[in-house]
């Protein structure tokens, strides 16, 4: 796809961090020339990889729910990260990834839970 989410051109298989694989369940229902979500999703969507690559966060996998209309990240660590595609993720729940990056730290978190706006819902590994 390209910046503005429109299909260009089917893609070989990725790996690594370099290029993000989001997993869809409706990936094989996309035509070319024709936007993948909505605008206000995708832009959520771009902010919250964009984040991800700027903040330096390995992820093992990335896959959005279209009925929950939610990203999932899993990091290398194993921590979820969820995010919800119906509000901007910039005001309040990239700045909180960013904080509890810091502390306690992602690798120390089970999950991540920013799905509802203006909360986040945590579960700490034993």
């Amino acid at each position: 796809i390209d910046q503005t989410g429109v299909v260009y051109e089917r893609s070989p298989l990725t790996e690594g961090q370099l290029v993000f694989t989001v997993h869809d369940d409706l990936a094989q229902s996309f035509s070319l020339g024709k936007p993948v979500l909505d605008a206000a999703q995708f832009s959520a969507v771009y902010k919250t990889l964009g984040m991800i690559a700027s903040q330096g966060i390995g992820v093992s996998r990335i896959a959005i729910d279209r009925s929950l209309q939610e990203i999932h990240l899993t990091t290398l660590s194993g921590t979820k990260i969820l995010m919800s595609l119906r509000f901007d993720p910039e005001p309040a729940a990239i700045p909180a990834v960013i904080k509890f990056m810091a502390s306690p730290g992602l690798d120390k978190l089970e999950y991540l839970n920013l799905t509802v706006e203006n909360r986040a819902f945590v579960k700490t590994r034993k």
